[in-house]
């Protein structure tokens, strides 16, 4: 397998923005390297304006690599070849001189698919993990690796990329990136956002303000419920439901906190009254104008299958089984 075309465009998003990674001790630096790139961490000096990142093939001659303001770069090394012994210098650029902050020596090595996948997770994890916004705890909707934001909307959370985001939090939690107790406080939070948060017959907006829990509108119509947006948020929530429900009293009380916005969810408000397909959007202003059916074999087939899931009237049933018969049939067009 190729790696080099699928690691780098997942990596320059997640990894650049994950730096709060590990501790690392001063005058230390910590690397991990990988296939075709070095992920390399030091703590900062207090006189440094900048770093330079240098890098060494024979441990004498170095070469420099990149210049950040950051405590952690990852260097794209396939420019110097495959399976490799570098020897790397962290520079701290003062205003009068630099200093040789911290060096370390590594190698690059093939990796399985098996590693390649732990590395994704891994990333993943840190993205969704140090990303969130602060008092939401969820995805924002964009993260702009300059922190410069012209449209203010740093604290603008979206509810769909949250719950894609929930999978890798429990993944996390798993392989012990952080403790069952951060991970709960986490989920917590979320879920105590989400009680909160604006909802229309139970269904969230795409947007919401991380910071009020308004609803942040996502086009001039669209500035109500998504039922797409939030059944991608509701697979995941459902996720850590299951994760949890069996666990500690603490956790078992999330569960169920969590199945009562599950509950609350109207999925038959979506069919405008009785037709036979559920509809995406909802705004309080401007009602069923933006009117777009979901139909076909795509993303919004998770829609049905929760609707299915619900406590289904008769009539949904009859929709979501109707439903299901058009998509096996888009399934044999494609």
């Amino acid at each position: 397998m190729n790696h080099t075309r699928i690691v780098i465009p997942i990596l320059i998003v997640l990894g650049l923005f994950a730096c709060q990674n590990k501790p690392v001790e001063l005058g230390t630096l910590e690397i991990d390297p990988y296939d075709r790139h070095v992920e390399l961490r030091w703590n900062p000096s207090d006189a440094a304006v900048s770093y330079s990142v240098w890098v060494s093939l024979d441990g004498e001659t170095f070469t420099p690599r990149g210049e950040t303001t950051d405590t952690l770069y990852l260097d794209f090394v396939s420019d110097l070849g495959s399976d490799l012994k570098l020897s790397y210098q962290i520079r701290a650029n003062r205003s009068q001189d630099t200093l040789v902050l911290a060096s370390k020596e590594t190698a690059t090595r093939k990796m399985s698919d098996e590693e390649l996948l732990d590395m994704v997770a891994y990333y993943t994890f840190r993205y969704f993990w140090h990303g969130a916004e602060p008092n939401s705890g969820m995805a924002p909707e964009r993260i702009h690796l300059d922190g410069e934001y012209p449209d203010n909307d740093a604290h603008i959370v979206t509810t769909g990329g949250t719950g894609f985001g929930l999978f890798g939090l429990i993944a996390g939690i798993e392989r012990e990136w952080v403790s069952r107790e951060q991970g709960l406080a986490r989920m917590e939070r979320i879920v105590g956002f989400l009680e909160k948060a604006d909802r229309y017959n139970g269904i969230w907006a795409h947007w919401i303000d991380g910071k009020t829990g308004k609803t942040k509108p996502f086009g001039k119509k669209d500035n109500g419920a998504d039922l797409v947006e939030s059944a991608f948020l509701m697979q995941g929530l459902l996720t850590v439901r299951e994760y949890y429900k069996h666990g500690t009293d603490s956790e078992k009380v999330l569960a169920a906190r969590i199945n009562k916005l599950w509950e609350e969810m109207n999925w038959t408000w979506h069919t405008q009254g009785g037709k036979d397909v559920l509809y995406w959007h909802w705004s309080p202003e401007y009602g069923w104008d933006m009117n777009f059916a979901l139909e076909g074999y795509n993303e919004c087939l998770i829609t049905y299958v929760l609707a299915a899931a619900s406590l289904l009237t008769p009539s949904m049933r009859q929709l979501t089984t109707k439903a299901g018969q058009e998509m096996e049939v888009s399934k044999l067009i494609i």
